[in-house]
């Protein structure tokens, strides 16, 4: 409680500037939409521009490493809700594909 006491009465920047003039380590966390606009993370490409389900550009997060020569890897949207449904019915369940339609004119998929 003493150090919420403590902190509560400085801000994000104020705490880590006293913390670190008596020799202690510290920085603020920022939100990310803090991060975001950090104009260094933008300018070493840390963001990645992705297309949603929506057809919206978003800005996801990349790794926060460089491989070798400075190669990132592809980050991408993750698949949308039931994209692989028939996959997964057909080679996980083993469900042909007359089964799958039949599921799917019945309702039972959406």
């Amino acid at each position: 409680s003493v150090i919420s006491t403590w902190s509560i009465e400085r801000s994000a920047l104020d705490a880590p500037l006293t913390l670190q003039s008596a020799g202690v380590s510290a920085a603020p966390s920022p939100d990310s939409t803090a991060m975001y606009a950090d104009p260094h993370l933008q300018e070493r490409g840390f963001y990645a521009l992705i297309d949603d389900m929506d057809g919206q550009k978003r800005g996801l997060p990349g790794l926060p490493w460089r491989w070798l020569y400075g190669e990132r890897l592809d980050v991408s949207a993750a698949p949308g809700l039931g994209a692989d449904t028939d996959s997964v019915l057909a080679d996980v369940l083993g469900l042909s594909d007359e089964q799958i339609t039949t599921l799917r004119e019945s309702g039972a998929l959406t």
